[in-house]
């Protein structure tokens, strides 16, 4: 089905992938779900990607698709400067869209074709990983590392929909 996440965060910059919210086991990019990371967000732009969204459906294995804030057009800005941010991915699977936000701007992959994260649902159906804030879907991700686990910062008002949000009312929550 289609759904949109919203949350507002502050944080700083560390390396590796820290998970900010998701229901995947982020141990492989290939476990089914979905998550919104960092990505060596110390060092952004100069390497990594700053942010990342990343989905696959299960059956594992079959397709991944990874939205990176370096790689699109205008590259997005970092989310790691201890500044208030609002993020909202859009998950269009009717469309094969993935719209991404930042601060209510969009910022999309031009191109993209994500017609493959139709073929299951965006969770584990094994596992049934639950959706966890600053943590993967597993649980253990971040805190099996000493550097994601010194992730530290905010995260505040996440609402989850089961719709698509339009750009309209991307921009209504970003002004409200």
């Amino acid at each position: 089905d289609d759904f949109s996440i919203n949350f507002w965060v502050k944080t700083g910059g560390i390396g590796s992938d820290p998970a900010l919210i998701g229901n995947t086991n982020w141990g492989s990019g290939s476990n089914p779900g979905w998550i919104v990371c960092l990505d060596n967000a110390d060092v952004y732009p100069a390497s990594g990607s700053g942010w990342i969204v990343k989905a696959a459906p299960d059956p594992k294995g079959d397709f991944r698709f990874d939205w990176r804030a370096k790689e699109v057009s205008p590259m997005a800005p970092g989310i790691a400067d201890d500044q208030w941010h609002m993020i909202t991915a859009v998950f269009d699977r009717t469309n094969a869209v993935l719209y991404v936000y930042r601060d209510g701007v969009e910022y999309q992959i031009a191109d993209q074709d994500i017609s493959r994260l139709n073929n299951g649902p965006l969770y584990d159906v094994t596992t049934d990983y639950p959706i966890n804030i600053w943590e993967d879907g597993s649980g253990v991700y971040n805190a099996g590392s000493q550097t994601r686990m010194n992730l530290t910062g905010f995260m505040d008002d996440l609402r989850i929909y089961n719709k698509v949000l339009t750009p309209a009312e991307v921009t209504d929550l970003f002004n409200n």
